[in-house]
């Protein structure tokens, strides 16, 4: 009998959808049923940079990738999600 496993997903998210691609691969590893609920954490819809605060520069010291997009290359997913 398989588990059951709620997810709330809200597609303007960028977090979410890293949860997504975590959650396929454990869809395939194990014996679960997901139950996708849609679920709006921000009702209006947020530019990208508000999820991605620019990191302070030195001028010559070259950027530092953000924690968002180190999550992205980890799940091997492109970033930006959306345009």
């Amino acid at each position: 009998m398989s588990l059951v496993v709620p997810v709330a997903h809200d597609f303007s998210c960028p977090w979410c959808w890293i949860a997504m691609s975590q959650i396929r691969r454990m869809r395939e590893e194990f014996d679960i049923v997901i139950e996708w609920r849609g679920y709006e954490l921000y009702p209006e819809p947020m530019a990208l940079n508000d999820f991605t605060p620019e990191s302070p520069s030195d001028g010559e010291r070259p950027r530092k990738p953000t924690r968002l997009e180190l999550a992205y290359a980890a799940e091997d997913l492109d970033f930006p999600p959306f345009p």
